[in-house]
């Protein structure tokens, strides 16, 4: 009876004591406390010889042991998929022989028998408990259960948060790298900044943004780190073909630790890397590859791991997004311009004009702003045309468009108009100013040489005709009409001179015959 009492006694203390440290375990923050307190329940009222235990790695692909009581404090690592070698329901109901197979899988731990409590979850195995070379009673065996299933459940809940922690700060600091790419101006700076912050993100030293071609067949490096410009610009890789072109060609990741040993690879080390770890993972938009992320060189020289690979998979999502956000903008940009630009000279045509000069009138009215217009026309260009061939014509008109050019200022607007006419627009100008540039351009284009002198005809010479808002006009018909007709007014005193629009009541030069013309688009 005596005895009786004392084994209830005694189990009735462990129950408490178990219940104080399920108690506790809530409160817990960490692995290391939820550890911690769960081996000293079990050491201090169950007498056992050894206790170990075995938890699986952030990745999910490895258990680390350890010893905790009695035994060495670091016992090995195995695969998780060898999990179940310490695993099944009839070990957790009594000792077993520490076998040759548990032996082969953690050489560092010594030990005859042993008694496995797994710590199973709603997340899958997390590993397991194992208490060595102790006897122990259905009860006890049943108590230090009830402690492993309660640590198991912390264990999870633990990983949980650390894993939605992880998930929340990468996810804060993607936006954030959004932020930062989406102000970067073009291409030119895009792709190293996406180098760079991948590299950042993983602590790699070298690596490579590469792209894939419009016909979908090679990648060609956009930008690099560690690799020579001059052999970066020569490098194509075929799709399927190598690491990059592998990746390109099925749009995965692949991760290699060593690619000397790597059988997906058996390649040799290149001189230039200083590790053979790399991770080379696909830009992708949707289910189309555009190209392609590699890193190598871990600043540690260490391998990368699963946890790299997440983080620039991760990364390369929204990478993708910003390379052809920009690649879609550039080509916008690109039939925009091709739309409103004159394909011979380069400069706008006159839809763009009209528009143009309909937004700069409107602005003048609003800010009570002068606003001038020049009219310049190229005089006996059909005979140079004739004498000189249209080629030459052709290299006369751009070699005008680029002295106009550069005689405005950079807020101001030239067009081809069309033919051998050209229109330039001056914001915020009065007449006279706008009187002294058009001096400027028509001197320009008379010191020109337009064909190197081989033929007679060698020098061309142009008529102006300046009209200016809103003494001459306050549309954009009124307007361009009165520069037209300031420039017949040039072209009937003699060509090759500036003229401005009439004033008001003020009669046009004797025999002066305006041409009839449409302004207009």
């Amino acid at each position: 009876m005596r005895r009786k009492n004392q084994d209830r006694d005694r189990t009735d203390r462990r129950l408490h004591a178990i219940a104080t440290a399920l108690e506790q375990m809530e409160g817990a923050q960490t692995l290391t406390e939820t550890l911690a307190l769960t081996a000293d329940t079990i050491i201090a009222n169950f007498g056992i010889s050894g206790l170990a235990v075995a938890l699986r790695n952030g990745q999910g692909t490895t258990c680390r042991a350890a010893g905790l009581h009695g035994l060495p404090e670091e016992l090995g690592e195995f695969p998780i998929d060898s999990l179940d070698a310490f695993s099944t329901d009839t070990r957790v109901k009594r000792s077993i022989a520490f076998d040759a197979r548990m032996h082969s899988l953690l050489p560092h731990l010594t030990a005859t028998t042993c008694n496995i409590f797994p710590l199973q979850s709603l997340e899958g195995d997390l590993g397991f408990f194992m208490v060595t070379d102790s006897r122990l009673s259905k009860g006890e065996i049943m108590m230090i259960s009830m402690v492993a299933h309660a640590a198991a459940a912390k264990f999870a809940r633990i990983l949980k948060d650390a894993e939605y922690e992880k998930s929340s700060a990468l996810s804060q600091k993607l936006i954030s790298l959004a932020n930062t790419l989406l102000d970067l101006d073009g291409k030119d700076e895009l792709y190293p900044a996406v180098l760079r912050i991948a590299s950042d993100l993983v602590e790699a030293s070298q690596g490579s943004v590469m792209l894939v071609d419009p016909g979908g067949l090679t990648l060609q490096i956009a930008c690099s780190e560690g690799l020579p410009a001059s052999l970066a610009r020569d490098v194509t890789v075929e799709v399927g073909s190598g690491i990059a072109g592998t990746v390109a060609g099925n749009g995965e990741p692949l991760l290699i630790g060593d690619i000397e040993q790597d059988l997906r690879v058996g390649s040799r080390m290149r001189p230039r890397y200083r590790s053979k770890s790399l991770v080379s993972v696909p830009l992708k938009v949707k289910d189309r590859v555009i190209g392609v992320l590699n890193l190598t060189d871990k600043k540690s020289l260490a391998p990368f791991t699963e946890t790299d690979l997440e983080t620039l998979s991760s990364f390369a999502n929204l990478a993708s997004l910003m390379i052809e956000r920009v690649s879609m903008l550039e080509k916008s940009t690109r039939f925009e311009m091709l739309s409103v630009t004159d394909a011979l000279t380069g400069l706008y045509n006159r839809r763009f004009l009209k528009s143009r000069l309909e937004e700069e009138i409107s602005r003048s009215k609003r800010q009570a702003l002068s606003l001038t217009v020049l009219f310049i026309d190229l005089d006996g260009f059909k005979r140079f045309n004739d004498l000189c061939g249209h080629l030459a014509g052709d290299d006369a008109l751009k070699k005008v468009a680029e002295i106009i050019k550069t005689t405005l200022r950079e807020m101001d607007v030239v067009a081809r108009y069309g033919g051998e006419e050209f229109c330039a627009i001056l914001p915020d100008t009065g007449k006279g100013e706008a009187s002294i540039v058009a001096e400027r351009i028509r001197k320009g284009i008379e010191q020109e040489i337009f064909n190197n002198g081989t033929l007679a005809v060698s020098t061309l010479t142009a008529s102006l005709g300046i009209a200016s808002f809103p003494e001459d006009g306050t549309s954009f018909t009124t307007l361009l009409h009165a520069a037209d007709m300031a420039l017949y007014r040039a072209k009937a005193g003699g060509r090759n001179r500036v003229m401005t629009a009439l004033k008001e009541n003020e009669e046009p030069p004797q025999g002066f015959r305006p041409r009839q013309q449409i302004i207009g688009v």
